[in-house]
């Protein structure tokens, strides 16, 4: 589902709203997977981290899989 790879990937080329949006995207597919699988937990940290503003819906994302950030 996550392809850490890919997603570095998009992190890397600042395309960060785009990686947050395909994290929306997986939660609302599959929130047990993302609540439960260290991948997505460590993709949802990384793109967290690189938000500036501390009520994106990816700081959102983070507290409700509960990846401290």
């Amino acid at each position: 589902m996550v392809d850490r790879r890919c997603a570095r990937r998009t992190i890397a080329t600042r395309k960060v709203s785009v990686a947050e949006n395909t994290l929306l995207e997986a939660e609302a597919i599959a929130p047990d997977w993302m609540r439960h699988h260290a991948l997505a937990r460590d993709v949802v940290r990384e793109v967290a981290e690189r938000t500036k503003r501390r009520t994106t819906p990816i700081q959102e994302l983070a507290q409700r899989l509960r990846v401290e950030l």
